[in-house]
């Protein structure tokens, strides 16, 4: 059986019990979560490979780095006549949360690039059909049982890729076979920033909270949203990515948002410090654009919701 090489550089930032993965979109661990890494370009030093591949699949830049160590696999998918013997370069890693996190560069959103969005895993979350090789490395490792030999995985099953998106109206379609009380009504909306990230945070269900700025109903002629309403969440190409139920509405000054309600947006490292940052930028600037001035008085609308399609 003929053998091939695969060198990759990776990151292991492990945070509050939980693993940072991306989803892969194509190759032998399609649909399956994997670390924020990859290959090496030519002239490139590991550190450097490292760096790149991170902000690249995940948004975010690296504080520092430590702990570099070589694990290797070998896999065969099944039906092939070779294997491949990935040798894999670890990292740990610290994100720079100070930084807000940017927009995953155009190339990686269209499809062109093998990884998509970025997410939080317990390990326990983590199992051998739904993690790459190189997820269970790490969570070997973090589990004081560091597979220090290589690991062979034969016929290795490449999953199928998901199914084709739904328009909102198929989607709203579909969720109505279950519970026929929705009506006929649809109201979808994206997420102002990183679409695709966020709604794929509601789908794995790590977001179940959102806010936005109260004062720019009024301006928009948008009624606040309601309880027991349901809403279809959108990606940045305006397809349908999941139903959620709007289960609480508040409001509340902008300084006396909690901590609690921070942790359930999901996002980033899910810290109070890390929320407040990001939605001051967003609102500031999104209020500006309408002719009006944020401050840490300025009334927030908090939302709570649950995922009831797809189940």
């Amino acid at each position: 059986m003929e053998i091939k090489k695969h060198f990759g550089v990776y990151g292991v930032c492990f945070q509050d019990g939980k693993l940072l993965c991306i989803e892969k979109t194509r190759g032998p661990y399609q649909q399956r979560f994997d670390l924020p890494g990859g290959s090496q370009e030519l002239g490139e030093g590991l550190t450097e490979t490292l760096k790149r591949e991170v902000l690249e699949e995940t948004g975010y830049e690296i504080s520092s780095y430590s702990k570099p160590r070589i694990y290797d696999v070998l896999v065969q998918e099944e039906g092939q006549d070779f294997a491949v013997h990935h040798i894999m370069a670890f990292y740990d890693i610290v994100l720079d949360f100070e930084r807000s996190q940017q927009s995953l560069p155009q190339e990686l959103l269209d499809g062109s690039n093998d990884s998509a969005n970025a997410i939080w895993l317990n390990l326990e979350e983590i199992t051998a059909d739904n993690a790459s090789p190189l997820v269970l490395k790490a969570k070997a490792e973090l589990r004081g049982f560091p597979e220090l030999d290589k690991t062979s995985y034969m016929n290795w099953k490449v999953k199928e890729k998901k199914e084709q998106p739904m328009t909102p109206q198929e989607m709203w379609n579909a969720y109505k076979q279950i519970n026929p009380s929705i009506g006929d009504e649809i109201d979808a909306w994206a997420f102002g920033v990183d679409p695709d990230l966020l709604a794929d945070l509601v789908f794995t269900g790590e977001k179940t909270a959102t806010a936005s700025a109260h004062d720019l109903y009024a301006i928009e002629n948008e009624p606040l949203p309601q309880e027991g309403t349901f809403d279809v969440i959108l990606d940045s190409q305006d397809q349908a990515v999941c139903i959620v139920e709007i289960t609480k509405v508040s409001i509340q000054p902008f300084h006396q948002v909690s901590a609690d309600h921070a942790y359930k947006e999901g996002e980033g490292d899910k810290s109070l410090a890390y929320w407040r940052q990001v939605h001051e930028e967003v609102f500031t600037e999104w209020m500006s654009e309408a002719g009006l001035t944020f401050t840490p008085d300025s009334k927030v609308v908090l939302e709570e919701f649950r995922k009831v399609y797809p189940i």
